[in-house]
């Protein structure tokens, strides 16, 4: 059984409990695996940057249609419009192309699925640790799967998921918590 990226989206810890409950009560007992996902905690992206962009998503109507309807053509216009202005002003040129394909719907979905959201739960990874043990998930392990990124989250995907290096933490904290555990 499979929960990726959905307890961050629930209204409280005691929905997150009910979800793992759950989660191990359709489980095969003896032979069935549990893999979760869920948003690591901390980081600057995570503690200020994101909650900031989603009060100003929710606060500005403009901002707010500009996210709902977003879509790589978007970021392609403006694209365009850096080039002209940098040949225009500084005879500067670069391959708009190799740009473009940084924006993708990949992005633009992943960037309203950040923004759009009206919950985002702080989860400790201790928590659910807890919560394996109370329904009797053993065997549980943290996994590092990098997921290889064709879009300009290439250039931060390498730090998500080296959740001890410096930098790393004070980006993402304590990055994506990955837990794969035996029912």
């Amino acid at each position: 059984m499979t929960l990726h990226g959905v307890l961050t989206h629930l209204n409280s810890l005691d929905e997150v409990e009910i979800a793992i409950q759950e989660l191990s009560r359709v489980t095969k007992y003896g032979g069935g695996y549990i893999y979760i996902t869920s948003g690591g905690l901390g980081g600057v992206l995570g503690d200020a940057i994101f909650p900031a962009v989603r009060d100003y998503y929710r606060e500005n109507e403009e901002f707010r249609r500009f996210i709902d309807s977003i879509k790589p053509e978007d970021f392609h216009c403006a694209i365009n419009l850096i080039k002209e202005n940098m040949e225009k002003h500084s005879g500067e040129t670069f391959d708009i192309n190799d740009a473009k394909i940084l924006f993708d719907l990949d992005l633009c979905i992943s960037l309203q699925n950040l923004i759009q959201v009206p919950v985002r739960l702080s989860i400790e990874e201790e928590f659910i640790q807890k919560l394996f043990d109370e329904n009797k998930i053993k065997n549980v392990k943290r996994l590092r799967r990098f997921v290889k990124r064709r879009n300009i989250r290439k250039f931060l995907s390498p730090l998500h998921y080296e959740i001890d290096h410096p930098i790393s933490k004070i980006l993402f904290g304590t990055g994506i918590v990955e837990l794969l555990g035996k029912k």
